[in-house]
């Protein structure tokens, strides 16, 4: 009897732990969950156009400045590839270089001119920086895009050129 007293008080122990150990899990999810949701808001609402895509450059994240700027919603982003918005004379050339980004150790930088469903191609500069993918499934890449007024791009610098390692 007193073996038996003795388990079952030391299963008592045990789920009292185990009790403990679920809170804390519970508390460090409820925190990751509020700290996505802030850095997803920072996303979104940061004043410069940046995008997340997989390493063949289809679109998976979009912010709202990136959507303003290429005249389309967040949600009809998602899933398009980047290389759409490119001008068709720039767009081989694009897809070239998206191919080489996986390997690149710095950002890497590539100007050209995007455009927009419906509108005007626009010089703009394109830098991006390759991070694994966090399911483990390649590389993701991490872009920020802006447009180059032509006061700031200056009289002697081209209108494209390949990216820079």
């Amino acid at each position: 009897m007193l073996i038996l007293q003795t388990s079952l008080e030391e299963l008592h122990v045990a789920e009292e732990e185990m009790r403990q150990q679920h809170e804390t899990i519970v508390i460090a999810q409820q925190a990751v969950v509020v700290a996505h949701q802030q850095y997803q808001q920072l996303f979104d609402l940061a004043p410069d156009e940046h995008l997340v895509t997989d390493s063949h450059g289809v679109i998976q994240e979009a912010n709202q400045a990136a959507a303003a700027l290429l005249t389309r919603s967040q949600e009809y982003l998602i899933g398009k590839p980047l290389a759409v918005f490119v001008s068709r004379e720039e767009r081989r050339a694009f897809r070239r270089h998206l191919a080489t980004l996986a390997t690149a150790l710095r950002p890497q930088t590539w100007e050209g001119h995007p455009r927009p469903r419906g509108q005007q191609p626009f010089a703009a500069e394109l830098t991006v920086a390759a991070i694994p993918d966090p399911q483990g499934e390649g590389m993701r890449l991490l872009s920020g895009c802006s447009a180059i007024s032509q006061s700031a791009r200056g009289p002697r610098r081209p209108s494209a050129r390949p990216m820079k390692s």
